[in-house]
């Protein structure tokens, strides 16, 4: 084989044998991010180093750099074509045989991250190699640019808007983040089309140098020189156009104008400089976004007692799609004394979680503190969740205990942990475990475990051993049955997949699956074709997942006795756990209070009675009232009713019926009186029902809580505070009562400042 053809099959089978290796790692064996950038990454580093060689090779052969230049170039390109094609027919066969992916969804996230990177790498390890450099220099400018590439990266994490950097040769680092949406962002496409830019001005500015030696040698090329210079210019012209007009996304990236300009208005409080959407919905809440940030760095210093002089700058959007557009992340987050919101967030407790990331740095973590994702996460998820200042609040973790379930300490706070979990679980996991050490420990040692993330310094224990007394902990905590049910499903890898057991954790299966079709038919109703298709699931896979949405097309379609029955043979034919069995039983009792047959409805009560099902307050409620013959033709009737008006009717006519019955009174709190009507209607209502049990007080403390921040919002200080002191007074559980009594603290925090 002649030495040409041995160099492209070298690329070929080098390309193959990279995406070969990725097959074996969960999140690169399809065409996602994270394979893309690592594709990208390495080819690049061979290619650079491959042209420089080969170019610098042809230059000894008694050929000018020029010619040198000019042969390389087209060479290492195609070697660069035939490595991607071989990578891309490696994950296609896999993905054919095995996977069974959207795989080209990833395509256009590949090819634009790929494209710009490999003509950077060719062009500058070429006219560096035509230029007579040897290895050594090719080494230096190699280390030089990934020098550079590291302190632009760290410059972009210290002052700009983003909390990843958009790296130079890889692109928008923050769509690899296991959330990341799968198509290119518009700034993604900016920074790209910047690195091509500054991909043309290297070759043209290099072929300008090579002309230049060679009209010296030769006395010639002096038209080629004039038009180097002239592409030359074009594209140093072209690189400070695409630097003006989107200087947010290239470059450093510390260009804060075009973030600016959809957050134009400013606000300062005490410890803030708040910077917002000219926007009618904002300007209205404005007031409010104000006095709830203060809140809350109010609350998070009185824990860590840290007082930071320096103001954090809270960046408010009015939607998402805006905040994806200027931060890279569509979703609350924060960088270093920066948060970034959009409208929603900016009036719940989130500005908690990110204000903990914001100021973190307060506490000088080690830089393995930082890198840590269940130290960073789990640190804001203790103290948004109470986890550090309440035994209470770890019911769920308690609950994953008993079942059996909960994930080790040691397995949340590794490297990988928040991918070989849910993420939803490790985030309460590691914020379990690290509140637990600031609620037995306290903050001083908390302080000196962030500083040297040296589990055996800061608390002269290993890991092992703070798990196990964690465990202990947690034992100690009382969890309700549903708390356990819940947590015995969100634990559950089954039912709750972690990031790496996903085939296709962000492109997608294909063909569509079965599921999918069928959800897609229950839609736009039609049933039977639905009801066909979820049959066929359940028969591949008989579980009470399969089962539930079998039955509720049946019932859909008003096929109640069919789904009934259909419910009763699930029953029979699989061993149900007691989670599964209470949700069967409750869509079988949605299906007999809807077909009114009240003998088998009272005798499915009867019989979940005698079973362990963990029944919660509501459902018990509900029941009571359906055995009331007085309300239960009523109570049937809602469940067959959309229109807001009518329902109210529904609610009022059974509360004319019955007005001092204790379950009808919690009932109509809950779901009787429109969103709409005026807070004090709503205030009356829920403190009515709150006093007649503390168990019905637990049921409306979620209620009772987000009433509380409408009056808040609205500065009904006296309607706040009644909330309050009815969790305080009212309610059995220890974390309503504990929030009861921070919402007092709040209020008195808000008539001091408006005093």
């Amino acid at each position: 084989m002649k030495k040409p053809a041995k160099f492209y099959m070298g690329f070929f089978v080098a390309g193959a044998a990279l995406a070969g290796g990725c097959l074996f790692l969960p999140g690169l064996h399809t065409l996602t991010h994270e394979f893309s950038t690592l594709f990208t990454g390495v080819a690049a580093l061979v290619l650079y180093w491959v042209a420089g060689r080969t170019a610098k090779a042809k230059r000894n052969e008694s050929r000018s750099g020029l010619d040198a230049a000019s042969e390389t170039l087209p060479a290492l390109c195609l070697a660069a074509a035939l490595a991607s094609v071989s990578a891309l027919a490696v994950l296609t066969l896999a993905n054919q045989v095995r996977f069974h992916c959207e795989i080209w969804r990833g395509l256009p996230f590949f090819l634009i991250t790929w494209i710009p990177t490999a003509l950077f790498a060719i062009c500058a390890g070429t006219i560096i190699g035509a230029l007579g450099a040897g290895w050594g220099i090719r080494l230096l400018v190699l280390m030089a640019a990934l020098l550079l590439d590291g302190i632009h990266n760290g410059l972009q994490l210290y002052f700009g808007p983003r909390i990843y950097p958009t790296d130079f040769f890889l692109g928008d680092l923050a769509s690899s983040v296991q959330r990341g949406s799968l198509s290119p962002s518009d700034s993604y496409l900016y920074q790209r089309a910047f690195l091509l830019a500054i991909t043309w001005v290297i070759w043209d500015l290099g072929r300008w140098v090579l002309l230049t030696r060679a009209e010296a040698q030769l006395g010639t090329f002096q038209s080629s020189i004039t038009l180097m210079k002239k592409r030359t210019v074009a594209g140093i012209v072209s690189i400070g156009v695409i630097a003006t007009l989107f200087g947010s996304y290239v470059g450093l990236g510390m260009d804060r104008k075009a973030m600016h300009r959809e957050t134009p208005l400013e606000e300062h409080s005490a410890h803030f400089v708040i910077r917002y959407a000219d926007d009618p919905d904002v300007l209205t809440a404005i007031d409010s976004i104000q006095r709830n940030a203060e809140w809350e760095w109010e609350y998070l210093n009185s824990i860590w007692n840290t007082n930071p002089t320096e103001k954090t700058n809270l960046y408010v959007f009015k939607d998402r799609e805006t905040l994806q557009k200027h931060t890279g992340i569509g979703w609350a987050h924060a960088g270093i004394g920066e948060v970034f919101v959009e409208l929603g967030s900016a009036l719940s407790e989130a500005v908690l979680h990110e204000l903990t990331h914001a100021l973190h740095s307060t506490l000088k973590p080690s830089p393995l503190v930082l890198a840590s994702r269940g130290m960073l996460e789990g640190t804001a998820t203790a103290f948004e969740r109470r986890y550090a200042v309440l035994p209470a609040a770890h019911e769920l973790q308690a609950a994953a205990l008993r079942k059996g379930k909960l994930p080790t300490a040691e397995s949340i706070m590794s490297l990988c942990g928040f991918l070989q979990n849910y993420e939803s679980a490790a985030y309460e996991t590691a914020g379990s475990f690290l509140g637990f050490l600031v609620y037995t420990h306290g903050m001083d040692s908390f302080i000196e475990f962030q500083q040297s993330f040296d589990y055996e310094k800061a608390y002269g224990k290993k890991l092992d051993v703070l798990d196990a007394e964690w465990r202990a902990f947690l034992a100690t905590i009382p969890a309700r049955t549903e708390t356990e049910h819940y947590a015995d499903q969100l634990f559950d890898p089954r039912v709750a997949p972690s990031y790496f057991s996903l085939e296709c954790p962000k492109v997608g299966a294909t063909p569509l699956p079965l599921q999918t079709q069928a959800h897609r038919q229950r839609a736009r109703g039609d049933y039977k074709a639905s009801i066909k298709s979820y049959r066929t699931l359940y028969e591949q896979a008989p579980s009470w997942k399969t089962a539930m949405p079998l039955a509720e097309v049946m019932e859909d379609g008003e096929d109640w006795d069919g789904a009934l029955n259909f419910l009763a043979s699930v029953s029979e034919d699989i061993n149900l756990e007691d989670y599964e069995q209470a949700v069967i039983m409750a869509l079988r009792v949605r299906l007999l209070v809807r077909s009114r047959d009240w003998e088998k409805l009272y005798a499915t009560y009867d019989e979940r009675a005698s079973g362990d099902y963990g029944v919660s307050a509501g459902n018990r409620f509900g029941e009571a009232c359906l055995r009331d013959p007085q309300l239960r033709d009523l109570y049937a009737s809602i469940l067959e009713e959309e229109d807001e008006s009518t329902l109210a009717g529904f609610w009022r006519g059974m509360l004319d019926a019955r007005p001092d019955f204790p379950p009808l009174l919690c009932m109509y709190a809950y779901f009787g009186i429109p969103k709409t009507a005026p807070l004090k209607r709503r205030e009356a209502a829920l403190i009515n029902a709150a006093s007649q049990s503390p168990e019905i007080a637990d049921l409306l403390a979620p209620k009772m809580r987000s009433l509380y921040n409408e009056a808040m919002a609205a500065r009904e200080f006296q309607i706040a505070e009644s909330l309050c002191r009815t969790l305080v007074d009212r309610c059995a559980n220890a974390q309503y009562r504990y929030e009861g009594n921070v919402g007092l603290e709040r209020l008195a925090f808000e008539l001091r400042a408006g005093a």
